[in-house]
């Protein structure tokens, strides 16, 4: 190997703007690594474990949730006039009754497996499983009446279908896309919003 062969390999190094950009990305590597060990695993959220009529402040009570209805109408009926030519609109949402909520439950799996040996050399194998589930009840709750099941998840009711009525529903176009807009606000497939012109 010659001594210019040598030198070319060193020769990049050697140059005044590479030194500082090496510089930069090791820096950049080291901020990302040490990024990624201070963070650590992300957390889980944890469940909040709240007696059914606890009444905090944060969950959906009735009363939040008839409130939640009537906001999400009166949003989307200020979106959907603000659509050209959609005119004067009224909407109506469906919802699946009242508020989801997921209970805490205790649940025990036996399960038992025999072997039997019959004539023959022949085995016969059975499982037998049996499953209980009871709820989680909280002692002590805030009503004074005893024990309540214990809330795990809850949430507001889903949307089963809108109906649009507007001034401008007449005009195909517009009824087109007061209907993709509905669907896209409520996170609907279209099938479940209905877009008819205002009747006098």
């Amino acid at each position: 190997m010659t001594e210019a062969q040598r030198n070319s390999g060193q020769v990049w190094y050697r140059v005044p703007a590479v030194r500082p950009m090496m510089l930069l990305a090791a820096l950049g590597i080291a901020l990302i690594l040490a990024g990624s060990f201070l963070r650590g695993s992300p957390a889980q959220p944890e469940a909040k474990m709240v007696p059914a009529d606890s009444g905090t402040s944060g969950d959906p009570s009735p009363e939040s949730v008839g409130a939640y209805q009537y906001e999400l109408r009166r949003r989307l009926q200020e979106i959907l006039s603000c659509i050209r030519g959609a005119g004067r609109v009224n909407v109506e949402i469906t919802f699946d009754g009242g508020m989801a909520r997921e209970y805490a439950t205790n649940t025990v799996v036996e399960e038992r497996k025999t072997e039997e040996g019959g004539t023959g050399g022949t085995v016969r194998k059975s499982i037998e499983t049996r499953r209980t589930s009871d709820l989680v009840l909280a002692a002590g709750s805030v009503s004074g009446r005893g024990e309540s099941p214990v809330i795990v998840k809850e949430g507001f009711p889903r949307i089963l279908g809108v109906l649009v009525v507007a001034e401008g529903a007449s005009d195909s176009k517009v009824k087109r896309e007061l209907a993709t807009a509905a669907g896209t606000a409520l996170g609907l497939p279209l099938h479940r919003v209905l877009v008819v012109p205002l009747g006098r």
